[in-house]
């Protein structure tokens, strides 16, 4: 028989039982802060993988293998500032000066008619300004492999419009340059596009369209249509290979390593100021029930909700009837740092010192070798650029006299390159327009400047120098009569003054 307090007793347990359950999802709730959702899916190109990277570079003969590599060069320019300094750093390491020279005999011709034919092209060279242009065309080459350009050249005006790569392919080399076609399925798509360039663009289009509607049941034309030549400038960077690989692309897997290693930097520095704060849950020492708590839910998710209202945010706080030891992910200290290690790999792998562009182990000898090596990539791009330049002045009818050449000068060289030139000029070279352009005077500006300054102006009979022992000659020194004797000046001889005059007389 079962008395009343025993009854009392078995209530009063069913009903602590009750109070005390809950099930895992109401205790997940105690735990407010994860810390594995901050840094996820980081990436430093959406959509692209460093793995991807990586085959669309081993399989860079499919067309679409070197469109992806394209869209990923053009993202890292914008994303990447080792990326975005490197190109610029080729693409601005010239400083473009040039000299026009003779490519004929001029001395069996007319001093007059030579003179005006060679400041006809100085004066077009000059208006093509190609020290801006010229940057703008290897920076975008540098990037992307190969830039395909229109010309328009007007009385007083020029300028390189730069063409999608998506859109051209090299088709064809004239006089050692390249030319190029453009698909004029872009353009059947959406006819408002032809808007965005030369009239040239579109004649070529209206043809094409014409011919293909004309040719019912036949094979259509080829979308391929080449530009003029006469209004068209391409550069490639890799001439070595057909395929459009971005120079550097070799150099995009030590990119996304950098990234990587930040991120890893990142998550170190979010958790060594993280700080985790635990509650154990008090549990009856002599019950023989599991999950015997000695306060119910409720009172657990009231204690727990007001100290986590009160914690900062980078403090987490956990309330769990079991013990939390720290676990510390502590790293070898010899490789802290894995972001520098990685921009060390990435300058490696680019063929380009790290010196250049870090104040760490730099020494004289290094960079400057360093940067003699750079300079062979750009010297190789400044003779294409030549040999554009020339045969865009000969196709044009500006002259067949005279060529233009871009000095293999470079912003790091030209000091020992003017002094090269000017030692030349000492023995009789004919090298003062040399001398001039790696000072940065162009042709017509050098000319323009010895007639302002001699003949219009005549600044060397204006501008005369203070008189001194450096400026004046021995018999301008004499002519003035020397300092005045001591008897002009009524002062007598003194015992040291007429042995030296005795000396003299007896000599004569």
């Amino acid at each position: 028989m079962v008395t009343v307090q025993e009854n009392l007793n078995e209530k009063e347990e069913l009903k602590r039982n009750v109070a005390v359950k809950f099930s895992n999802e109401e205790f997940s709730k105690l735990v407010i802060k994860d810390l594995a959702s901050t840094t996820a899916g980081r990436s430093v190109v959406k959509n692209f993988k460093q793995s991807e990277v990586r085959d669309f570079i081993n399989n860079y003969k499919r067309e679409e293998s070197q469109r992806k590599l394209l869209s990923i060069s053009e993202a890292l320019f914008v994303k990447s500032p080792h990326y975005r300094r490197l190109i610029q750093y080729y693409s601005g390491l010239a400083t473009m000066s040039y000299v026009i020279v003779p490519q004929r005999r001029v001395d069996i011709l007319d001093n007059e008619a030579i003179s005006n034919e060679y400041y006809e092209v100085a004066e077009i060279v000059s208006k093509m300004n190609i020290k801006h242009e010229f940057a703008k065309v290897l920076e975008e080459a540098f990037k992307s492999d190969v830039f395909y350009g229109y010309i328009y050249n007007t009385s007083d005006d020029f300028y390189i419009q730069k063409i999608n790569n998506e859109i051209c392919k090299i088709s064809s080399i004239e006089n050692g340059a390249y030319n190029f076609s453009i698909d004029m399925s872009y353009f059947e798509s959406d006819e408002s596009r032809l808007s965005y360039y030369a009239k040239e663009v579109e004649l070529k289009f209206r043809e094409w369209q014409k011919t293909n509607k004309n040719l019912k049941g036949k094979e259509k034309l080829s979308k391929w249509v080449e530009l003029n030549s006469r209004n068209t400038i391409c550069i490639k960077v890799n001439e070595g290979i057909m395929e459009t690989i971005p120079p550097f692309a070799g150099s995009f897997d030590s990119i996304f390593d950098i990234e990587a290693f930040k991120t890893l930097r990142k998550d170190k520095e979010e958790l060594s100021n993280y700080m985790m704060l635990t509650q154990k849950l008090p549990i009856r020492e002599n019950s023989t029930e599991n999950n015997d708590f000695a306060i119910d839910l409720p009172m657990m998710r009231y204690f727990h909700n007001t100290i986590s209202d009160v914690l900062p945010e980078n403090v987490g706080l956990i309330t769990t009837p079991m013990d939390v030891m720290p676990i510390k992910f502590d790293k070898d200290k010899t490789d802290a740092d894995g972001v520098a290690k990685a921009e060390r790999d990435f300058w490696s792998g680019s063929g380009t010192s790290q010196a250049l562009f870090s104040t760490e182990n730099n020494t004289s000898q290094g960079i400057t070798m360093s940067i003699k090596t750079d300079e062979q990539v750009i010297f190789l791009m400044l003779n294409q650029l030549e040999r554009w330049l020339n045969r865009f002045l000969a196709m044009n009818g500006y002259s067949n006299l005279f060529k233009v050449e871009i000095l293999h000068v470079t912003y790091f060289s030209q000091d020992s390159i003017y002094k090269q030139y000017l030692e030349a000029s000492t023995y009789g070279l004919p090298l003062k327009l040399y001398v001039a352009s790696v000072l940065g005077l162009e042709p017509i500006a050098m000319m323009g400047l010895v007639d302002l300054e001699n003949d219009i102006f005549e600044l060397h009979n204006k501008l005369i120098p203070l008189a001194s022992s450096h400026t004046l000659s021995s018999d301008d020194i004499m002519s003035t009569g020397g300092r005045p004797t001591n008897e002009e000046s009524g002062n007598a001889d003194t015992d040291e003054t007429a042995r030296a005059r005795d000396k003299k007389g007896a000599t004569e």
